[in-house]
């Protein structure tokens, strides 16, 4: 007879059993400030070196933004919701977002491939909600057309678009005359600063 009480190993599990880390989601908090004090006591300084709260959506609960010790390490958004923590990694450590209305933007790019991402908090955890992305179709030299301005490839969306197109996705989406920056400045606190700020 099988026994039903046996758990059954999952990703999560091999992974803890390999590194001897957790990303924390398997814990049970009692408050966001436990659960975001408990993160930052097991974030390898050398992979984060700023910490900061955001309120990205209306639930009156801070997310906790670890900013990477350099800007190709990242950032991450922590989420914690009924006494559960959920990450997720931004691949650039500055970031703009609308407060208190549920909207992300993270722009990145390498040599002749750029990203422009747009990320909300959906069931606790922070996704993609509509991506856009630019470059020439072989990621060869840049070519420049006879004003001078850069040829590329645009797609919004899943969907090729003009330049114009492009860029009125954006505005359509995200009004960047209010957004806040994240990443950089004072609004970055150590973890021995953001301890504190935490009890």
């Amino acid at each position: 007879e099988v026994n039903k009480n046996v758990h059954t190993l999952d990703s999560t599990d091999i992974t803890q059993y390999l590194t001897g880390e957790s990303d924390g989601s398997t814990k049970k908090y009692n408050s966001w400030k436990e659960a975001f004090a408990d993160r930052i006591q097991h974030t390898d300084k050398n992979e984060y070196d700023g910490f900061a709260l955001i309120y990205l959506n209306d639930d009156r609960v801070p997310e906790l933004v670890q900013a990477g010790a350099t800007s190709a390490k990242g950032a991450t958004v922590v989420v914690y919701k009924n006494g559960s923590l959920q990450e997720t990694w931004l691949n650039r450590r500055s970031f703009r977002y609308l407060e208190y209305e549920n909207l992300l933007y993270s722009a990145a790019g390498m040599e002749n491939l750029h990203f422009d991402s747009f990320y909300s908090i959906t069931g606790g955890q922070l996704g993609l909600s509509v991506q856009g992305y630019y470059g020439n179709k072989e990621f060869a030299r840049v070519r420049y057309d006879e004003k001078g301005q850069e040829i590329y490839n645009y797609f919004w969306d899943g969907g090729e678009v003009s330049r114009s197109g492009y860029s009125d996705g954006i505005m359509f989406v995200f009004d960047l005359s209010r957004a806040k920056i994240c990443g950089e400045g004072e609004n970055i606190l150590t973890a021995e600063e953001m301890l504190e700020k935490l009890k």
